[in-house]
């Protein structure tokens, strides 16, 4: 039985390899998310392994960033009135997985499957005068999203790709959600 299923997974990863090809590329992001910040420009790395005709994974590394904002209450009203709100704002940083499914075909391509982000860091960009963000952290530093992106690969030369695409991407332990498009430039490194 098992030199069977050895036998078995072995010619499956021959089959699925046989046809095998592998793009590299760059990644230029233009996003929208559910902040008080509109379009954000991102970017990063991607790689496209395609192992059947219509089958393949992609994944990468990419860089985004969120806005967040809020108040400082200070500690002793003037004058014994009301507590003065002091606004601010930070631009948190993070670095985010896909790890997609993807369905290649003639028309378009589909890619649809989870998403990890990693906090990076953070940048002050609030504009109140004499206030300052000295100490800011995100809790939990990683979070888990979906991602689903249509695109089509465009053919440029033998080994040069264009892809841009359309994406969605849902961060469901932050309840963030990332919308916009994406242009990626790939070098076709391996086909078989």
């Amino acid at each position: 039985m098992r030199f069977t299923l050895s036998l078995l997974a072995c010619l499956f990863l021959q089959i699925s390899f046989s046809n095998s090809q592998t793009k590299l590329g760059a990644l230029l992001i233009l996003e929208d998310a559910n902040d008080n910040l509109s379009i954000r420009p991102g970017f990063g790395l991607v790689l496209d392994h395609r192992i059947t005709r219509h089958s393949g994974f992609e994944t990468g590394l990419l860089y985004r960033t969120f806005r967040t904002s809020g108040a400082f209450m200070t500690s002793e009203p003037p004058l014994g009135g009301d507590p003065i709100f002091l606004p601010f704002e930070v631009r948190e940083s993070y670095l985010t997985v896909p790890i997609l499914y993807k369905f290649h075909s003639r028309i378009v391509n589909i890619s649809a499957g989870p998403t990890l982000d990693f906090f990076v860091g953070w940048n002050d960009k609030t504009t109140t005068p004499d206030v300052e963000v000295t100490n800011f952290s995100v809790d939990p530093s990683f979070s888990f999203g979906g991602m689903l992106k249509i695109s089509k690969a465009i053919r440029l030369s033998d080994v040069f790709y264009l892809e841009p695409d359309v994406r969605i991407n849902p961060i469901f332990s932050s309840g963030r959600i990332y919308g916009g498009f994406g242009i990626a430039f790939s070098y076709l490194s391996k086909k078989d």
